[in-house]
């Protein structure tokens, strides 16, 4: 259903027609809102392999991403779960982000080229998340970024 604010002065009466008036919006229901939010599928992520130190432009392709404080995009990796940052809703089906860095623990040292696979998963609102897509990270050392393979 369609909504229109009109505002009401302090004697009661609509105030002018200048000032009055709201652009009129849709309104939706609440249990459609949330069963949306709740059904989101991914079917493709950009890459597949990314580096370790993070920091590549990335996306997703599912659907339907609602643009809220609670979107997430969540690499689900063996060393705990780390949140992509920069998120940029493209379009209902399309979500950029940037590529979190790997949480390597302090105490664990992995060889250069090391492959650790990990998932992608996408949240509406933080608590119901979409299927999971296969990811690895990269280990790479230094300074080098070798975008070129991937």
């Amino acid at each position: 259903f369609c909504l229109e604010f009109v505002l009401i002065g302090a004697d009661g009466q609509p105030l002018p027609l200048a000032h009055r008036r709201t652009r009129p919006f849709y309104a939706y229901s609440n249990q459609k809102v949330l069963s949306r939010r709740r059904n989101l599928q991914l079917r493709a992520v950009s890459r597949t392999r990314g580096c370790s130190m993070g920091g590549d432009v990335m996306h997703v392709i599912g659907s339907p991403f609602i643009m809220s404080p609670s979107l997430r995009c969540v690499f689900h990796t063996p060393h705990g779960d780390v949140e992509a940052t920069n998120l940029e809703l493209y379009s209902e089906s399309v979500l950029f982000f940037t590529l979190p860095p790997y949480p390597i623990p302090s105490n664990v040292t992995f060889p250069d080229g090391t492959e650790i696979k990990c998932q992608v998963l996408v949240s509406n609102d933080g608590r119901n998340f979409s299927n999971p897509m296969d990811f690895a990270y990269v280990i790479e050392g230094g300074n080098k970024r070798l975008r070129s393979r991937y």
